[in-house]
């Protein structure tokens, strides 16, 4: 299966320092926010991730293709990242992509 998109969300757990890790910022919730809103969809993939290395600006999610980094991420972020990942996603449609 090939995906137009792909989501990963940082969820690293660094129990000596919850609150300066994604984890501890509330990134599960993030996953599952993003996993719900394409839930079902087979042109992207939204998956966990270990460190992604920006541990001080966490939540940290990457996209790709587009190499895209979203940081100190919240729900609201998030909403925004799933409106424009769905209007790529229709764009990749009408492109028979």
């Amino acid at each position: 299966m090939s995906y137009q998109e792909h989501v990963f969300v940082c969820l690293n757990e660094r129990p000596d320092d919850m609150a300066g890790c994604c984890a501890g910022r509330g990134s599960a919730e993030l996953f599952q926010q993003l996993r719900a809103e394409f839930k079902g969809r087979k042109d992207i993939r939204i998956n966990k991730s270990g460190c992604l290395g920006r541990c001080a600006e966490g939540p940290v999610i990457v996209r790709y293709p587009s190499a895209e980094w979203l940081t100190g991420a919240d729900a609201a972020a998030c909403a925004v990242l799933a409106a424009r990942l769905k209007d790529r996603l229709a764009e990749y449609k009408q492109m028979d992509y």
